[in-house]
């Protein structure tokens, strides 16, 4: 019997491309810097531009990690500033409060004393005035309603009654006296309006 020696098959292109995806006809059309960076990687250049897009995406992940971080430390910082700025602005008026509350202080140990009566309502109402200046100084201003026409921006009408005095629509009588900060109103004046 003669012996038949197996021919071997011819390799296709087919064949050549499983054994070495990175072939020189398989980077056709890429550039030279493109086809080094493939063949060292031993990636096929779909893969290496699916590489290329993640590690964009890794990227701007990281980057928008980063500002969601600064921009969180940013809203914190400043609301911690503007916490600060409330107390230093509150501190500043109880600063100026305390002189008040020693005159008061002073003037009730001398209630029981010898003086007069008079000279003891002069002490508070000097009291009153030195407050009502520090309130003034801070951009507080009182309405003053009595007399001119009711105005619902500015007054809250307790009730109205019948005046020959006044025209109708005027406040006849202030019952709580309203006040401005800073222009704004933050107390209605409580008032009583003529028919």
């Amino acid at each position: 019997m003669a012996h038949k020696t197996k021919k071997k098959p011819e390799k296709t292109m087919k064949d050549k491309h499983k054994k070495n995806p990175v072939s020189e006809e398989n980077l056709t059309g890429i550039s030279t810097n493109e086809k080094e960076s493939v063949q060292t990687e031993g990636i096929k250049p779909d893969q290496a531009a699916a590489t290329e897009i993640e590690k964009r995406l890794a990227e701007l992940n990281d980057k928008y990690i980063r500002l969601l971080a600064e921009y969180d430390n940013y809203r914190k910082r400043t609301a911690r500033e503007f916490e600060d700025i409330i107390k230093r602005g509150a501190e500043k008026l109880i600063i100026e409060l305390l002189p008040i509350l020693d005159n008061l202080d002073r003037a009730t140990e001398h209630k029981n004393d010898k003086t007069t009566y008079d000279e003891y309502i002069k002490g508070i109402a000097m009291i009153e005035e030195q407050f009502r200046a520090i309130l003034s100084r801070a951009g507080l201003e009182p309405l003053n309603a009595e007399g001119k026409p009711f105005d619902p921006n500015l007054h809250d009408a307790l009730l109205q009654i019948e005046s020959d005095k006044h025209k109708t629509g005027m406040v006849t009588s202030e019952v709580e006296k309203g006040y401005m900060f800073e222009g704004k109103v933050i107390r209605h004046s409580k008032v009583i309006v003529s028919k």
